[in-house]
């Protein structure tokens, strides 16, 4: 989803030019959005292009309505993930399903997906880093699925697992997935990833 605004000013923030948790902002919106006190929004601002994949989307902060008026809106950070400044884009929060508990369930014999790119170029990516994946909704990806890389997997050779990633979020032929194991560096574009655990 798109932007729908963006925030205009920090509020009563003296000289701090960087939002932090609990700093009311104001947000100035597109057109009528019909919000209300307690929705949610995410800001969020516009990085590089990945070949293949478009242009990566940095979430900075989550938001949450605290007032309506004629200009927009006000809201307060809840939490925040990068620099989050006047200027940054906004859209309605991304609705997740998993409840406490829920996790992934081991399977066999899974799909396998190929790593388009990265959310930021590291010449070794590392823990947390975002990748892309060609599979997405359309293929069955959610939330939460974690996918494994293997090295040394040439053919006649089972190879090692090198690393984990963990699907954060999907669109209809792609998925942003965060690196949450590391063995040995071998995250690079181009080579795929096998679905290892699966949300039900």
């Amino acid at each position: 989803m798109g932007s729908i605004g963006a925030i205009d000013a920090l509020v009563g923030a003296g000289e701090l030019r960087t939002a932090l948790p609990y700093t009311r902002v104001q947000v100035t919106l597109d057109g009528n959005q019909n919000l209300a006190i307690g929705d949610r929004l995410q800001s969020f601002r516009p990085g590089r292009v990945v070949e293949g994949v478009g242009r990566v989307m940095t979430p900075t902060s989550v938001l949450t309505v605290t007032g309506v008026e004629e200009a927009g809106v006000v809201a307060v950070v809840l939490d925040a993930f990068d620099r989050v400044r006047g200027g940054d884009m906004v859209r309605p929060a991304p609705a997740f399903e998993l409840q406490l508990g829920d996790a992934p369930t081991a399977i066999i014999a899974g799909g396998t997906a190929h790593i388009l790119g990265f959310g930021e170029y590291h010449a070794i990516q590392s823990m947390g880093d975002i990748a892309f994946l060609d599979r997405g909704e359309a293929q069955g990806v959610k939330v939460g699925d974690e996918y494994i890389l293997y090295s040394g997997d040439a053919k006649g050779w089972s190879g090692e697992v090198a690393g984990r990633l963990q699907v954060v979020g999907t669109r209809a032929n792609t998925a942003s997935a965060r690196i949450v194991g590391i063995v040995s560096p071998a995250f690079v574009a181009g080579v795929t990833v096998h679905l290892d655990r699966k949300m039900r």
